[in-house]
């Protein structure tokens, strides 16, 4: 039970993480690489609020999160103005190597900052002690993300299914061109759909930095595997996703507990037989309508 929980949470983290892209591939054709760079900086604001306090309460904690919101918020706005509207118009290649580019810079601005040096954020004291659950004793802090990982998840679904910017979002998905024909402010979309995906990098970053050593570098650990639960999902659905986070991280939590030979994997294994069964990703069908 405790290998399931937190294999749940690992995939919640990773769900957290390949969210917001998913929406940029889906809406904007864009792989922005950028975003490992953005998962960065919700990790390093939330090591600046609570890093150096101990165990946290939970008031400075779910300040940190707050702030690595906000803060990825601010900087995906200036980013999207900047940088990411113009690679929008660009071919595929010359908008992957200009979200690189973005990476980079953030890394390296990230590096001068803080330098190469690891830093650490500790667990709130509220989750330190771990739950019984089941007659098994699980990390309360996973229990803690699993439950926002599902809120977050039913609320985007609900935002990209029953509401009218979702369905702005999925006309401008299926055909731009037409969408702005039908009055639909197509920049507008996009702005939105980018600043919000970094916004939910910033997020993820600050709920993974007290498990992670944070170093400037700290999100492109975690790219492929995003990249990985894009394609496995179906590129765009949201819904894959999160059924492709979830089977990653609850076979990462397995290999790792019972099978440690092929631990590091299990991201490469699902990816394979997914592939092999659903070449176009387990709801490709969900993503293109």
């Amino acid at each position: 039970m405790g290998v399931v929980i937190s294999g749940l949470a690992e995939g919640t983290l990773l769900f957290l993480l390949s969210a917001g892209l998913t929406i940029m591939v889906g809406v904007l054709d864009l792989i922005n690489l950028a975003y490992a760079g953005f998962f960065g900086i919700g990790a390093y604001v939330m090591y600046q609020i609570i890093g150096n306090r101990g165990a946290p309460g939970l008031g400075p904690f779910s300040l940190g999160v707050i702030g690595a919101c906000l803060g990825t918020l601010v900087l995906g706005l200036v980013a999207e103005r900047l940088f990411f509207r113009r690679f929008g118009r660009y071919d595929v290649l010359r908008a992957l190597l200009g979200t690189y580019g973005v990476l980079l810079v953030v890394e390296g601005v990230l590096t001068l900052i803080y330098s190469n040096n690891e830093h650490s954020v500790p667990l709130p004291a509220a989750f330190k002690h771990p739950l019984t659950i089941a007659n098994t004793s699980v990390s309360g802090y996973s229990v803690l993300v699993l439950c926002i990982g599902v809120v977050l998840a039913v609320a985007l679904e609900l935002v990209t299914h029953r509401t009218e910017f979702g369905r702005q979002l999925t006309a401008v998905s299926q055909d731009r061109f037409a969408a702005q024909l039908m009055g639909i402010n197509v920049e507008r979309i996009y702005a939105v759909a980018v600043v919000g995906g970094l916004m939910l990098a910033g997020l993820g970053g600050a709920l993974a930095s007290p498990g992670l050593a944070v170093v400037p570098s700290i999100g492109d650990n975690y790219l492929i595997t995003a990249l990985a639960i894009i394609v496995s999902g179906g590129m765009g659905s949201v819904t894959g996703a999160l059924v492709a986070a979830a089977g990653i991280g609850l076979a990462d939590a397995l290999t790792a507990t019972y099978f440690t030979q092929l631990d590091g994997l299990a991201v490469y294994i699902v990816l394979l037989i997914v592939l092999r069964v659903r070449p176009r990703g387990l709801f490709a069908r969900m993503a293109a309508t």
